[in-house]
């Protein structure tokens, strides 16, 4: 299972740098169509189309990552209040319905994909893209995430850890 969990933080950190190359090339887009806009009063049309597809991309390729440094929203009131032993069984109740919320997520994305693949549908706009591009990274990334909860599932059940202020595996900032 530890041979499991460093593929899952390898992937995740490729695709979080992956998401982070894409934020870069997002802003420079903008920035790009900015100038070209009201400098040169020539703008880009398809700038804005494939920066909404980039939001996209970069959310689900970044996500996993995210939830691997336990950088996500918590509750942190009800965790205040809660002895080490309640915030173990919240965190593991939490983790185990990320993980099916994930799962079902990722079905779903798969079953629409599959549809479109069949129908062969893309969004008309200045660019043509087939849809299957836009949602099969949602899909991507849902699995992904259900994988990254049911590790960190796993080691806190391994480390007996289940508070944010004691992270599992990794720990904050090694990667």
């Amino acid at each position: 299972m530890d041979a499991v969990i460093r593929t899952l933080r390898t992937v995740n950190v490729a695709l979080a740098f992956a998401a982070g190359l894409l934020l870069l090339c997002l802003l420079a887009l903008i920035c790009i169509n900015v100038f070209g806009r009201y400098a040169l009063n020539a703008p880009l049309n398809w700038v804005d189309q494939v920066t909404g597809y980039f939001l996209i991309y970069f959310t689900f390729l970044g996500a996993p990552w995210v939830l691997a440094n336990r950088g996500h929203v918590a509750i942190e009131a009800l965790q205040a209040v809660l002895n080490q032993r309640g915030r173990r069984i919240l965190n593991a109740n939490l983790d185990l319905a990320g993980c099916l919320y994930c799962l079902a997520f990722t079905y779903l994305g798969v079953l629409e994909c599959t549809k479109l693949v069949r129908r062969g549908s893309d969004f008309a706009d200045v660019i043509e893209v087939p849809q299957v591009l836009v949602y099969g990274v949602i899909s991507l990334g849902s699995f992904l995430l259900a994988l990254q909860f049911a590790a960190n599932f796993y080691s806190d059940r391994r480390n007996r850890r289940g508070s944010p202020d004691q992270p599992s595996e990794p720990e904050r900032g090694e990667w």
